[in-house]
């Protein structure tokens, strides 16, 4: 009963006049539904059972995941520093998406002409983080440019929900295409079938935000040395921000450290199949 309530509920915020009238907030839905695409293509369980297949064992399975983290954290500073002194942050989302797009095309044809070892797709991997790191940035400041503030949430409420769908069908599909291949060979194409389709997808996004337009002007920020120093001074002096930190950063270590501790568990100990795996995956994203 309550499930059809839930549903009558977002049946309702979808026929809303923003989202049968407004033109940006259809290109944010529908850019919703190609970024839940990519991102259950390529990560989730997808990019440690490529790595496993490449060669990567436990430790590199761990550098897999804090690599490319390291470097986001790295960039986020200076990309949103970056992001704030751009006049078109679209510029900037467009060029973050062209390099994915590269990037995901280079790990989907380069096995076919070099030896593509372990090492490799990890560095291709953190390239990718740097891009995504820029993307994501510069596409929450622009969103505040093309959405005016009475209609955010209920489009972040229906990219939010598209999210959820995306992450229940789409593992499940290459779960199931994964599993019905049998050699180690037709399995690595598989993977690299995913990163270009993927490529494909993130080509589209491009030509999506170029159709988005800024409705809401944002004054350019000038940002100084100074005002950096002093931002930073103020947060070290701020007990509750650093009490939220502590507990934000230990929880998240501890997050991070049972993803791949799940993984290598779930497929070296109790032999897992892909499809299991995106079993898994589904049951994680429905609780």
């Amino acid at each position: 009963m309550k499930i059809k309530i839930y549903l009558e509920k977002f049946k309702t915020l979808f026929q809303d006049s923003i989202f049968a009238t407004n033109r940006n907030a259809q290109l944010y839905i529908f850019n919703a539904v190609l970024g839940g695409f990519t991102g259950n293509l390529i990560y989730s369980t997808n990019n440690n059972l490529f790595a496993s297949r490449l060669g990567a064992d436990d430790y590199q399975l761990s550098l897999l995941l804090s690599i490319p983290m390291l470097i986001s954290m790295v960039i986020l500073i200076p990309g949103g520093f970056l992001t704030d002194a751009l006049r078109s942050k679209r510029s900037m989302i467009v060029g973050a998406l062209s390099a994915a797009v590269v990037l995901y095309l280079g790990i989907g044809f380069l096995p076919f002409f070099i030896e593509f070892k372990f090492n490799t797709f990890l560095l291709f991997m953190a390239a990718v983080s740097v891009s995504s790191s820029l993307c994501s940035i510069s596409a929450s400041v622009y969103f505040a440019e093309a959405v005016v503030v009475e209609n955010r949430n209920r489009i972040i409420t229906v990219q939010t929900f598209i999210s959820s769908i995306m992450g229940i069908i789409i593992p499940l599909i290459t779960g199931l295409i994964l599993t019905g291949l049998k050699t180690n060979e037709g399995k690595i194409i598989a993977h690299q079938s995913f990163f270009i389709f993927a490529a494909l997808i993130v080509f589209s996004q491009i030509f999506v935000f170029r159709k988005i337009n800024a409705v809401v002007e944002v004054p350019v920020k000038k940002i100084s040395f100074g005002m950096v120093k002093e931002a930073g001074s103020r947060l070290i002096r701020n007990k509750k921000f650093l009490l939220y930190s502590a507990v934000y950063i230990f929880f998240y270590a501890v997050w991070t450290m049972d993803s791949t501790l799940t993984y290598i568990s779930l497929t070296q100990y109790l032999q897992f199949d892909e499809v299991m795996l995106s079993y898994i995956s589904v049951s994680s994203t429905v609780a």
